[in-house]
């Protein structure tokens, strides 16, 4: 039997489950003078009005598709819930507030991925890692507080996360995960804790506004990708400790001025700082023995590099279209010289090499280089004038002045 008040025809009376969970009188909300407290363990609110409770049970979990997601708007996780599972508000579009309770310690993968309207977020003190795509896709995602308690961010936790403009990571952290900052082009600062070791492929891919960056001393390596497409990245500072830098790991860099490169790095990746255009100089340390194919490819802003006597191959199309270079010094420990090494290298004016013989030449290494001489010990000229590949430059090449 319907209810009815006045005019209106009540169809359904929602009296909730406990003195706690608010009353409905059809579409009309009816409350004590303030709002209760919630205590049980979930309440959701739905766009179409429509409000779900469920107290706490043996569980004290939450579990996916435990809570009906379409139209979800909001949702207080009580205190007696200790673990929100994997993917449980994944997809959600619609929510725009969530609370957590204290007692949760534990947040599941992909937990609130694509919640694309959830603007700020509060981790619990008790949660200790944030997993794997937890905040993934989350592009309105303003603010988020992580706690103290935190000691690592999983991979690609808040990728995508386009709304961040600033993180703080607590000091408990110790390693952050792939991809777990990547695409988050809103990103202008953050600090990374000096206990972190270890940072992931990708971590800050395509982080665009970030400016500067200083990696903690325990960090030991820069993997493949790590700060990929920062185009507004000025400044790093990379630690002493620091032996090898990843591929790609600076692609792109377009704001890069200048780098200092620790002299413990052995071994620095495949295109490395290519396109880093803005990049005017760089020491290579004498820790490096091998330039890989296309490190500073497209540097167009590289004036002068200084390639030490370690250095005994340089790698195919390493410092084409450098086109600031204006002088070249190979030293004599170099015996092989890839594929199009310094093609479009327009800006040339000398090119020198030490060696007393020819090394190995690949083809196209000097094409488009200003025909700017290429100086060789004076003993040898013949010699490299009937070397393979090097009779192409046969009239270029000239005894070391």
């Amino acid at each position: 039997m319907g209810v009815k008040i006045g005019n209106l025809d009540i169809d359904k009376l929602y009296l909730g489950t406990s003195d706690n969970v608010k009353v409905y009188l059809g579409d009309v909300k009816l409350y004590p003078s303030e709002e209760p407290s919630f205590n049980g363990k979930w309440l959701a609110t739905y766009k179409d009005t429509h409000t779900e409770s469920a107290e706490c049970d043996s569980t004290s979990a939450i579990f996916q598709n435990e809570i009906t997601l379409t139209n979800l708007q909001s949702v207080i996780i009580g205190d007696c819930v200790t673990s929100i599972g994997n993917r449980v508000f994944s997809g959600c579009t619609s929510l725009t507030s969530c609370t957590i309770g204290s007692g949760v310690t534990s947040i599941g993968g992909w937990a609130f991925r694509g919640c694309t309207s959830l603007t700020n977020m509060d981790i619990p003190s008790g949660v200790t890692s944030i997993s794997n795509n937890a905040f993934r896709d989350c592009s309105g995602l303003s603010s988020i507080t992580i706690p103290s308690g935190v000691t690592s961010i999983g991979d690609y936790a808040f990728q995508s996360c386009s709304s961040l403009t600033s993180i703080d990571i607590p000091n408990s952290v110790t390693s952050i995960g792939t991809g777990a900052f990547r695409d988050c082009s809103g990103l202008s600062s953050i600090t990374i804790p000096s206990g972190v070791t270890s940072i992931g492929t990708s971590a800050f891919r395509n982080c665009s506004s970030l400016s500067s960056i200083t990696i903690p001393s325990g960090v030991t390596s820069i993997s493949n990708n790590a700060f990929r497409d920062c185009s507004g990245l000025s400044s790093i500072t990379i630690p002493s400790g620091v032996t090898s830098i990843g591929d790609y790991a600076f692609y792109n860099c377009s704001g890069l001025i200048s780098i200092d490169i620790p002299s413990g790095v052995t071994s620095i990746g495949v295109e490395a700082f290519q396109s880093c255009s803005s990049l005017t100089s760089i020491d290579i340390p004498n820790s490096v023995t091998s330039i890989s194919n296309g490190v500073f490819n497209g540097c167009t802003s590289l004036t002068s590099i200084d390639i030490p006597n370690s250095v005994t191959s340089i790698g195919s199309s390493a410092f084409q279209s450098c086109s600031s270079l204006t002088s070249i010094d190979i030293p004599n420990s170099v015996t092989n010289i890839g594929t199009s090494v310094f093609r479009d290298c327009s800006g040339l004016s000398s090119i020198t090499v030490n060696a007393a013989t020819p090394p190995t030449l690949s083809s196209a290494v000097f094409d488009n280089t200003n025909d700017c001489p290429i100086y060789v010990p004076a003993a040898s000229v013949s010699a490299y004038q009937s070397a393979t590949n090097w009779s192409t430059y046969a009239s270029r090449i000239q005894a070391i002045p």
